[in-house]
C-alpha cells in the first residue's frame, strides 16, 4: 500500500481532496499481486492485453487502489527494481493534464522533486482509460474512457 504521508503530500501539491485515491505504477505482474489483496476477475486478462499502456485498473474495498503499467521503457526498468510507486498526472486538480513537459504549469513543477515525461505524447490526445471492478456486481465499469474504448476492453473480457 502507499505511504499515507506521500499520498497526502501529492494531493496537497495537486490541490486535490485529501481522500482522492492515487494510482500506483508497476513494472510487472508480481508487483500487482503484492499490492492487491483480492485480484478481480479479468484483471490479468486486461493487463496482458493492454499493458504496458494507457489503462488504469481500480479494485479494492474499502480502500480502492488504481494500478497502471506505463509504456515508458526507462521507467518500467526502474519500477522493476524499485517496486510499485505512487503516481499522478502533472496537473492541478480540476485542470487538464498536460500532453507534454512544456505544458506543465510552472507553479506545479516548482513544487515537486521531479517529473517523468513520455518521450512523445500519445497521438490520440486521450488520457488513459480507467476501469473499476465492482465486487458486489462482479463486473468492470468504466470511470473514464480514454485511449482504450469500451468495445476494446469489453471484447478482451469476453474472450
Amino acid at each position: 500500500m502507499g505511504n499515507c504521508s506521500t499520498e497526502a503530500k501529492l494531493n496537497a501539491i495537486k490541490k486535490s481532496p485529501d481522500k482522492k485515491p492515487l494510482s500506483h505504477f508497476v513494472g510487472n505482474w508480481k508487483q500487482v499481486e503484492s499490492i492487491w489483496n483480492e485480484i478481480p476477475a479479468g484483471a490479468q486478462k486486461l493487463a496482458k492485453h493492454f499493458w504496458p499502456g494507457p489503462l488504469t485498473l481500480i479494485a479494492g474495498t474499502p480502500n480502492a487502489i488504481g494500478i497502471r503499467m506505463p509504456q515508458i521503457e526507462p521507467l518500467l526498468a526502474l519500477l522493476q527494481k524499485t517496486g510499485p510507486t505512487l503516481c499522478t498526472s502533472a496537473n492541478f486538480s480540476g485542470t487538464e493534464a498536460p500532453k507534454s513537459l512544456a505544458e506543465v504549469d510552472p507553479n506545479l513543477s516548482m513544487r515537486v522533486d521531479f517529473i517523468i515525461a513520455e518521450p512523445a505524447p500519445q497521438s490520440s490526445g486521450h488520457a488513459s482509460t480507467i476501469l473499476q471492478f465492482d465486487h458486489e456486481k462482479n463486473r468492470w465499469t468504466c470511470l473514464r474512457e480514454g485511449f482504450i474504448t469500451q468495445t476494446a476492453w469489453s471484447e478482451v473480457l469476453s474472450t
